[in-house]
C-alpha cells in the first residue's frame, strides 16, 4: 500500500505519540529502579543491624529494647481478655434465641392445645410441632452447655 498525504499528515504526531510512550516506560523504569535501591536500604534499617559508620561507641547507656519476656506476658493478659470477652459475647448472643425459642415452644404448646383435632386421630410415628420444638430447644441448650464445658 502507497504511502498517501494522510500517511505524511499523521507521521508527526504519531511520532510524538511514540515518544510520549517511550518517555512513559522510561519514567515507570526508572521509578521502579530507585524504589528497589530504596528497599534494599530500607530492609537493613528493619533487620536492626545496619553497618556500623564508626568505629567510636557509646558506652553509656543501653538503648531501649522491647522487654521481650514482660511483652509475652501481657500478650497472655491480653489473649485472656479477649478469650472471656468472647465467651461472653456468646452466651449473650444465644439469650435472645434462647427465649425467642422458648417463647415459639409455648406458642406451639397453646396452639396444639387449642387444637380441634384429637392428638389420637395422628399417626404414631408423626411427632407434632411441639415436640420437635422442645426437641430444638434441648438442642440449643446442650449446645451451650458444651461450650461452657469447652471453657
Amino acid at each position: 500500500m502507497p504511502l498517501g498525504s494522510l500517511h505524511r499528515r499523521k507521521f508527526k504526531s504519531n511520532m510524538i505519540l511514540l515518544a510520549l510512550v517511550i518517555g512513559f516506560v522510561a519514567l515507570v523504569f526508572a521509578i521502579t529502579i530507585v524504589k528497589m535501591a530504596r528497599a534494599e536500604e530500607d530492609a537493613q534499617i528493619l533487620e536492626g543491624c545496619p553497618a556500623p559508620i564508626s568505629g567510636d561507641l557509646s558506652t553509656d547507656a543501653v538503648t531501649s529494647n522491647c522487654d521481650m519476656y514482660m511483652r509475652q506476658i501481657e500478650y497472655g493478659d491480653e489473649r485472656a481478655k479477649f478469650r472471656e470477652n468472647l465467651d461472653k459475647r456468646r452466651e449473650d448472643y444465644a439469650k435472645p434465641r434462647a427465649e425467642a425459642l422458648k417463647k415459639y415452644n409455648k406458642a406451639l404448646e397453646e396452639r396444639d392445645k387449642s387444637a380441634t383435632n384429637d392428638q389420637d386421630e395422628k399417626s404414631p410415628d408423626l411427632e407434632s410441632d411441639g415436640e420437635k420444638a422442645k426437641e430444638q430447644e434441648d438442642k440449643v441448650i446442650s449446645t451451650d452447655a458444651q461450650d461452657s464445658e469447652m471453657k
